[in-house]
């Protein structure tokens, strides 16, 4: 698994960069700079919220599926989950 920051890419960016799997924290930084006025810092003991912030537009399971086959890692991840089945207990097709 690479970085969570690069599964975020996808939401972010339409050209090639939404699938990078390196220095994707750096990457994330430069757009959420511009569109949310803010950037992540790891050191930071808030930066919880802000992951919260974007990747809110994952919880909608229509959203997800649309864009992670655009990154590798993330591919590669949602596609262990739906060859293990894997369900979340009270899934709801639209909402996780």
């Amino acid at each position: 698994m690479h970085s969570v920051e690069c599964w975020l890419l996808p939401i972010y960016y339409k050209d090639k960069k939404k699938s990078k799997i390196t220095n994707c924290l750096g990457t994330l930084n430069r757009e959420l700079q511009k569109k949310e006025d803010f950037t992540i810092d790891p050191g930071n003991k808030g930066h919880s919220d802000y992951y919260e912030r974007v990747s809110k537009f994952y919880c909608k399971k229509k959203n997800l599926m649309k864009c992670y086959k655009e990154n590798p890692s993330l591919k590669i991840f949602i596609e262990e989950i739906e060859k293990r089945e894997i369900v979340m207990e009270g899934e709801d097709e639209e909402d996780f």
